[in-house]
């Protein structure tokens, strides 16, 4: 302020005594700034040069605790991002986890004070999430899903409401002694049943009915022009991601006090939909309160679509449309 504001000595230290600076504060501050050659005196500067020097020593010590502080939290947010770094890692290595996976990973945190207890903690938490967003392969829908249905329901094209009783309302329940990563309980869901190369991050949603054969949802899969080859392409499809031993064995209505909100993320989350109709004519699927729900919801949310339809119904209404007028009217 005193630098701004005047530029002659005298006007200084008129400032200084205007502010109500102690005199021998505005002698330290003139000695300072190379003005201690005017004759004007106080004999309580030095005191008040100590104190001064004081106030600068421990305005320094703060500085350095700052500087000790800021360099801390530092090192502090390289560890952080370290361990984000470690346990996206693993995140994505245990989607395809091998015997020697989690073990590879204890070192890693090591470095991190990371126990093997916390570690494998994290794992547990990651495998419980990997267990609701895994999704069923298109390539297995297509092909092993199929003889695994014939052999259970022991019919050549079964509905899926018989392979509810085929796989769940029998003696032999299909993953029955094995424990769910979800709740720790005896009975898995079968997308936790699959190799790794069929159960991966889900990508599409599936909108279609149990009402639906084996042979109609895998020809109708067979018509779809995917974007992307079979192998990659990895399904929400509640037949195989909702536990069926908690809803169809146990009788739990898990997640049925939100329904809305746990669809709405799991189409969220997959970005797309493939929604099945049986056929073009008076379709099961349009008579379902809930099928057409979900197509409110991704119109809603702005999700892209496809439908598709087995071969015989793609060809009965091409066919319909090539009449013409009264086809289309049809």
């Amino acid at each position: 302020i005193v630098e701004a504001m005047a530029t002659k000595a005298e006007d200084k230290i008129r400032i200084l005594n205007s502010l109500c600076r102690p005199r021998a504060k505005t002698r330290d501050l003139l000695d300072s700034s190379g003005l201690g050659s005017l004759s004007w005196r106080d004999p309580s500067s030095d005191a008040v040069g100590n104190a001064m020097r004081e106030k600068l020593e421990e305005t320094e010590r703060l500085s350095s605790l700052a500087n000790d502080l800021s360099f801390l939290l530092g090192e502090n947010q390289k560890k952080t991002d370290g361990v984000e770094k470690l346990v996206q890692d693993m995140d994505e290595e245990l989607w395809n986890e091998q015997d020697d996976t989690v073990q590879k990973f204890l070192p890693k945190f090591a470095l991190f004070e990371w126990s093997k207890d916390r570690v494998e903690q994290k794992v547990q938490e990651i495998r419980v999430l990997h267990s609701y967003h895994a999704g069923v392969s298109m390539a297995y829908l297509l092909h092993d899903f199929v003889h695994l249905a014939q052999q259970r329901s022991q019919e050549v094209d079964p509905t899926f409401l018989r392979l509810k009783e085929a796989f769940w309302l029998c003696k032999d329940k299909v993953g029955q002694d094995l424990y769910c990563p979800r709740d720790g309980k005896l009975g898995r869901a079968l997308v936790d049943l699959l190799p790794p190369k069929h159960r991966q991050r889900q990508n599409y949603f599936m909108s279609w009915s149990w009402q639906y054969s084996v042979g109609q949802v895998r020809n109708a899969l067979q018509m779809w022009k995917a974007p992307m080859a079979a192998e990659n392409v990895f399904f929400y499809m509640c037949f195989f991601v909702n536990n069926q031993f908690r809803l169809i064995v146990d009788g739990t209505p898990a997640g049925s006090d939100n329904l809305e909100e746990v669809f709405e993320e799991n189409l969220r989350r997959c970005g797309q939909m493939v929604a099945i109709l049986d056929g073009w004519h008076q379709p099961r699927y349009l008579r379902r309160v809930w099928t057409i729900y979900e197509q409110y919801v991704a119109c809603s949310l702005k999700i892209d679509v496809a439908f598709v339809m087995p071969h015989e119904a793609s060809a009965s209404l091409s066919q319909k449309i090539s009449i013409g007028d009264k086809g289309i009217a049809e």
